[in-house]
C-alpha cells in the first residue's frame, strides 16, 4: 500500500468557529505560561512561541489532515439476496457471500502527532519527577479508555470536560509542591492518556467494525483530545490560582 494522506475536517459548521475561538484563547494562555516554563528550564523565547503555537493554532489547523499508515483487509460473510424469475414471479433466495472489506487506518497530524510532539518537548521538564508524570499518564489513560464509547458509523466518542478535570486534579495531587509543573502535567497526561486510552485501546473495536477510514486522534477523539490540552492549561491555571 502506497502511503497517502487524506483531507477532511474532523468537526462540522458552527464548531470550527467555536474551535477558532479556543484556539485565540489557547494562544494566550499557553504562550505566557510557556514562556515562563521555558524561562524556568532555560529553553529560548522561539521554543516557547513554537510550543504555544504547536498547542493552539498548529494543531487546529492541521487537524484535517491525515496519513495513512495502514491498510487492514478482512474477509467477511456478508448476506445477499439472489432473485430468480419463475413465469415472471420473483422468487428470493437469501444467502451469505464472503466479501473482502477495507479500511485505511491513519493518523491525524493535529489529533494526534502535533500533541505528541509538544509532550516530547514539555517532558524535558520532568527529569527529576518522570515517574509522577508517568503515574498521572496511566491513569488517565485507564479513566480514558473506561469513559470512551464506539459508536457505529461515527466513531470514538467521549467527554471533552473529564479528561482537562482529572488530569488537571492528578497533577494538583502529584506536583502540588511545585505548582509552575501542574499546567505542563496536566496538558502531557491530559492528550497523551486521552489519545492511548480513548483511541489506541479502542482502535481493535473500531476495526472490526469495518468503516473506511479510522483516524487516530482524528474524527470523534479530535474534539476530546483539542479541548483537553486547552481546558487542561486552564484548568491548571485556576487551580493555581486559588492555592496562591
Amino acid at each position: 500500500m502506497e502511503r497517502r494522506v487524506l483531507v477532511f475536517l474532523p468537526f462540522r459548521g458552527t464548531s470550527a468557529v467555536v474551535y477558532g475561538l479556543m484556539a485565540i484563547l489557547m494562544a494566550f494562555i499557553s504562550f505566557n505560561y510557556f514562556l515562563l516554563l521555558f524561562k524556568y528550564t532555560s529553553f529560548s523565547l522561539i521554543e516557547s512561541v513554537v510550543a504555544a503555537s504547536l498547542a493552539s493554532f498548529v494543531s487546529l489547523v492541521t487537524s484535517p489532515v491525515n496519513v495513512v499508515i495502514k491498510e487492514v483487509r478482512r474477509r467477511v460473510e456478508l448476506p445477499t439476496v439472489d432473485t430468480v424469475y419463475v413465469f415472471g414471479i420473483p422468487i428470493y433466495f437469501p444467502r451469505l457471500e464472503l466479501s473482502t472489506l477495507n479500511t485505511l487506518i491513519a493518523v491525524n497530524v493535529g489529533g494526534a502527532l502535533i500533541p505528541v510532539l509538544l509532550s516530547a518537548i514539555l517532558v524535558q521538564v520532568f527529569r527529576s519527577s518522570f515517574l509522577f508524570l508517568l503515574l498521572d499518564v496511566l491513569l488517565v489513560t485507564v479513566l480514558s479508555k473506561y469513559m470512551a464509547r464506539v459508536v457505529q458509523g461515527v466513531g470514538i466518542v467521549m467527554s471533552p470536560i473529564l479528561p482537562p478535570l482529572i488530569s488537571t486534579l492528578l497533577a494538583f495531587l502529584t506536583f502540588h509542591s511545585d505548582p509552575f509543573l501542574i499546567p505542563a502535567a496536566s496538558y502531557i497526561s491530559g492528550v497523551l492518556g486521552t489519545l492511548i486510552g480513548a483511541d489506541l485501546l479502542n482502535l481493535k473495536k473500531v476495526v472490526e467494525a469495518s468503516p473506511q477510514i479510522v483516524s487516530i486522534g482524528g474524527m470523534g477523539t479530535f474534539d476530546g483530545i483539542y479541548i483537553t490540552g486547552i481546558l487542561a492549561i486552564l484548568f491548571s491555571y485556576i487551580l493555581i490560582s486559588l492555592q496562591l
